[in-house]
């Protein structure tokens, strides 16, 4: 049984796991699968699976996030698959793979990433005199231009900080979260993560972001409204982002750039995305 959260199982424009479900038991009749879509919150998954395996009914797999794979390995909810997981390592980057990782053991394959980029109005940034931002240093100053234009360049969204965040500050080349021996070390006021939390705090103070939430009604105004023309978001944002964008003088204008430069080099940090275990 495969167990998958309404976010992914399926998604729009991806062939159904069902689909695939479907052609595995035609090809496979002595080994039979069901799948099975979770409707509830993401976050709700977690006590449903472990209910399910302390009860005995858990499923082989399931679908969750990278940021889920310590609290499940800790609760005894995944089995160490290394074995067999390690035939397929060379198919996926190093950084996707290592997702699947607590410490010896590797419990899942990666189903996709999520890296943080860069969008942007073309067309409203040519206006303005600006380039896509290459550093955290131009980031800042294309913020006060625009800001002085009725312009935001970026927003600040607090829903989605606690992976938003911790993305960036690894593009910053910091880790939040390492272990040494069996314990965890916690540690998010690095270097890189003060010049990310600096930059934000500069921006929040001089009211050159847009601070909401970004699956709140004011994100999608005003990129309707043309006042928010740039955006630090995961690659999978992209549709999320535009749909809204359809049959407005904007359609079409939006371009996606490469994070900038945080202080590490050419970098990115992942901000969700969901894996099989």
């Amino acid at each position: 049984m495969i167990d998958g959260a309404s976010a992914s199982l399926p998604r729009p424009g991806r062939t159904p796991a069902s689909e695939i479900v479907d052609r595995w038991n035609a090809e496979h009749p002595d080994i039979q699968v069901k799948a099975t879509k979770f409707d509830g919150k993401s976050s709700d998954m977690i006590l449903k699976l472990e209910t399910d395996v302390k009860a005995g009914n858990g499923p082989c797999l399931a679908q969750t996030g990278y940021s889920e794979v310590p609290q499940l390995f800790v609760k005894g909810l995944l089995q160490d698959v290394a074995d067999e997981a390690k035939k397929y390592e060379d198919n996926y980057s190093a950084g996707a793979f290592s997702g699947m990782k607590v410490g010896d053991a590797i419990v899942g394959l990666p189903q996709d990433t999520g890296p943080l980029v860069y969008f942007y109005n073309e067309a409203e940034f040519q206006a303005l005199g600006l380039d896509a931002p290459k550093t955290l240093d131009d980031l800042t100053a294309d913020s006060a231009t625009a800001a002085a234009a009725g312009k935001y360049v970026t927003a600040f969204t607090p829903d989605e900080a606690q992976n938003w965040l911790s993305a960036q500050s690894a593009a910053a080349g910091d880790t939040w979260f390492t272990t040494a021996g069996d314990e965890w070390k916690v540690d998010a006021e690095g270097a890189g993560s003060e010049r990310v939390t600096a930059f934000w705090q500069g921006v929040l103070d001089g009211k050159q972001t847009l601070a909401t939430e970004r699956w709140g009604e004011g994100f999608t105004a005003a990129l309707n409204d043309g006042s928010l023309i740039g955006h630090v978001g995961a690659a999978w944002e992209a549709g999320f982002l535009l749909d809204s964008l359809d049959g407005t003088p904007a359609e079409g204008q939006w371009r996606v750039a490469q994070l900038p430069d945080f202080g590490a080099g050419a970098m990115s940090g992942p901000d969700g995305a969901p894996a099989s275990r």
